[in-house]
């Protein structure tokens, strides 16, 4: 608990000057907080006693006076911590957010978005709750403890003693309290995550959704996990509610006997009127002192829960690290080598995606790689950019190491379009512009006409400015595609991944993709991996893996020649066009 506040405190550090500041009002508002009990002593006494009229209409004025100087300063408090909470949750959440996307492609593979969303929201939000007014809150009141507890030992050592009997029961009730209330606290986080991540992947695929009329599905499995969080709620509140309710019996208690015993002195005249009210409001403030301590320590206990979630990521170390004193790449020729490259996803120690792979791409030439499903033609491609590391064996670029080299020099080199383009929701030269920050207009315009998609850019109603939606969603396969070469146009790189480039999709849009990225890979080192052996015919170089290993290289003609697995794989899919052109064929008949 206490590594998880320091770490959490850590993040005040660059508001110390407002934090302190709150601080000193708060410790000067609660010493004046002892001021009008101690007045009220004198008045009651002198209104029982009449003694000097106008020293009561002094002490009046000046009651007043300190009242309104604890509200200045409480409102100085109360916009001071809030404004150093506030900031203290910005920069926790953009902290943990540049953390997760720098983390590898290793990381992504076993969590769900949607749980990572979560933690960015209802985490961070906890946390803040109790940055901008729990914490504050809870050193006030123990300050209010404190000096109410002086107050009445001064006063009347006997009275204070009942007083302060039940104070060791409480801290042992409240000390088992806070464990078990953190304990719920992190279960309930971890319920609202796993709900947040469903209702993520829903949205993210309601066309899935709603094709296999699967709404009413969805809903079960939404209300079953808030029915979860609910739970762990209502435990968390039960909790609170009970131990609430026994604070309150116990100490209200104590000051109904208190009151009592005190009322028995004044009749016996060991104890004024004046000073019975002094103490009945001093012990005042301290049940209620006591009540909002455990009531904050409670929160402070929900907020430490998320923090601890929240450090376990930020404690998450990337493997993908640079050396001390990288290499730099310079201009990139695209010379491309694997050494003997062996390679295993982590968590799959036991199964090699590569087994000793070795080859050359040349500055300018095209490799396709081709080979069965799960044979480790996308491992190639997520190996180069460094999206994960080697298990063993060497890339080169130029002839250098890529574990030697910047990796955000490495990876601006290269660009990958992919099958399943993802857009982001903004608009299409939002899109295009992740390629080339500063391009000007006319650049993004000579990336899309090279990419063949100005044309229907220019048909769309807000042009190059329209909303694409959610992944892209108002546009189709080929023209998403499009404009994700466009995007890799104006990143002009020097290595070139097409990763199942034009895999889904129909015959138009293909010739249309085609003649983009025939632009596009003029000039550059080009790896194509590819299903539709068709579209590699011209490849300088074709390497077939199986396996993870290569089990044939050479011009597509060679291979067709070997009869080898490429030759199989090629019949195949003839084949399988010849059966597609005969259906479409007796349809149109």
């Amino acid at each position: 608990m206490l590594h998880d506040l320091r770490h959490l405190l850590s993040y005040a550090r660059p508001y110390r000057a407002q934090f302190a500041l709150a601080l000193a009002s708060l410790l000067l508002a609660s010493l004046l907080a002892l001021a009008p009990p101690y007045a009220m002593l004198l008045i009651v006494d002198m209104a029982l006693i009449p003694r000097d009229p106008g020293r009561l209409n002094h002490l009046i004025v000046l009651l007043v006076a300190t009242l309104a100087l604890q509200a200045l300063l409480a409102f100085a408090r109360t916009y001071l911590i809030s404004y150093v909470g506030e900031r203290i949750a910005a920069d926790l959440r953009l902290n943990l957010y540049s953390h997760l996307i720098g983390l590898p492609l290793s990381f992504f593979a076993d969590r769900r978005a949607g749980e990572l969303a979560s933690r960015l929201a209802s985490d961070v939000g906890a946390i803040q709750n109790v940055a901008t007014g729990s914490l504050i809150e809870l050193i006030r009141q123990v300050l209010a403890l404190a000096g109410g507890v002086i107050a009445i030992t001064v006063m009347n050592p006997r009275l204070s003693l009942i007083m302060l009997s039940v104070f060791p029961l409480v801290t042992f009730l409240a000390a088992r309290y806070g464990r078990y209330l953190k304990r719920l606290s992190m279960q309930l986080q971890d319920c609202i995550a796993d709900a947040s991540s469903l209702v993520y992947e829903t949205f993210s695929n309601i066309r899935i959704v709603q094709s296999f009329v699967r709404e009413e599905y969805a809903r079960d499995g939404y209300r079953r996990k808030t029915a979860k969080a609910l739970q762990f709620a209502r435990w968390r509140a039960a909790a609170n509610g009970g131990f609430a309710g026994f604070n309150t019996l116990l100490i209200y208690g104590a000051l109904a006997f208190i009151f009592w015993m005190g009322s028995r002195m004044v009749t016996s005249g060991s104890l004024t009127p004046g000073e019975l009210t002094a103490f009945f409001l001093y012990t005042f403030y301290i049940g209620d002192a006591v009540t909002v301590i455990f009531t904050a320590y409670g929160q402070l206990q929900n907020a430490l829960g998320a923090a601890r979630r929240i450090f376990e990521l930020l404690e998450i170390k990337t493997d993908i690290t640079e050396l001390d004193e990288p290499e730099a790449l310079g201009r990139v020729r695209g010379d491309v080598q694997f050494i003997n490259v062996h390679f295993s996803y982590p968590g799959r120690q036991d199964v090699e995606a590569l087994a000793g792979v070795s080859i050359r791409l040349e500055p300018g030439r095209v490799m396709a790689v081709v080979g069965p499903s799960g044979g480790g033609k996308s491992t190639m491609a997520a190996l180069i950019p460094r999206f994960y590391d080697v298990t063993s064996g060497t890339i080169l670029i130029d002839g250098k190491e890529i574990k030697s080299l910047k990796l955000r020099e490495l990876r601006e080199s290269i660009a990958v379009v992919h099958q399943e383009v993802i857009l982001f929701g903004g608009t299409i030269r939002e899109n295009m512009v992740y390629g080339k920050l500063d391009a000007s207009d006319a650049e993004i315009e000579a990336a899309a006409r090279a990419a063949n998609a100005h044309s229907f850019i220019e048909e769309l109603p807000d042009g190059y400015n329209t909303v694409v939606g959610d992944g892209g969603v108002k546009l189709s396969v080929g023209q998403r595609q499009r404009i994700a070469i466009a995007r890799a146009i104006l990143k002009n790189p020097a290595i070139l991944i097409l990763d199942e480039a034009t895999s889904a999709l129909d015959s138009e849009s293909e010739r249309l993709v085609q003649e983009a990225l025939d632009k596009l890979m003029q000039g550059r080192s080009t790896f194509v991996i590819a299903h539709r052996l068709s579209t590699i015919r011209r490849a300088d170089t074709i390497i077939v893996l199986d396996h993870g290993k290569i089990v044939e290289t050479g011009a597509h003609e060679r291979l067709l020649s070997n009869n080898g697995l490429y030759t199989y794989l090629y019949n195949i899919q003839v084949q399988h066009q010849s059966r597609a052109s005969g259906a479409a064929f007796s349809d149109r008949r």
